[in-house]
């Protein structure tokens, strides 16, 4: 019995966190169209329609492209952190092995950290880029 009232809120609050996002992606659309399209819009300025038209979506893009980039960055390194060779290299710093050997385990473990923060940064590169692409374009 438990079980199902378990369940029953786990979809609830499933639902609730997809009406918060829901409302939130409405909110900034309602902003987009009745705050920014519709005034150049009635002002007449179709170039600047035309900017904001390729501009604002570049800006969403740019937006998504951080934050999943901040996740794959956080989720990698927390993969690193549990790998075999780091431990082993944690240890070697832990035990104060010789000055070459803790001087080596270090080295490894930090070239292993940049390789796993490669991915997530780069996306979250890509998206400044697609964001001060966008910005560019909507402030022309």
């Amino acid at each position: 019995m438990a079980r199902s009232s378990s369940k029953s809120e786990s979809q609830w609050g499933k639902w609730v966190l997809v009406g918060l996002a829901a409302l939130f992606v409405g909110s900034i659309l309602w902003s987009i169209v009745f705050e920014t399209m519709l005034p150049l819009w009635r002002a007449g300025d179709w170039w600047s329609i035309v900017y904001h038209l390729v501009g604002i979506p570049l800006i969403l893009a740019g937006t998504v492209c951080i934050v999943y980039g901040g996740f794959v960055f956080v989720r990698d390194t927390f993969s690193a952190m549990s790998g075999d060779a780091i431990r082993a290299n944690v240890a070697i710093i832990n035990e104060k092995s010789s000055k070459a050997d803790v001087s080596r385990a270090r080295r490894e473990n930090f070239l292993a950290l940049l390789r796993a923060w490669r991915p997530g940064a780069t996306w979250m590169v890509a998206g400044f880029i697609l964001i001060a692409l966008g910005g560019f374009l909507i402030n022309l």
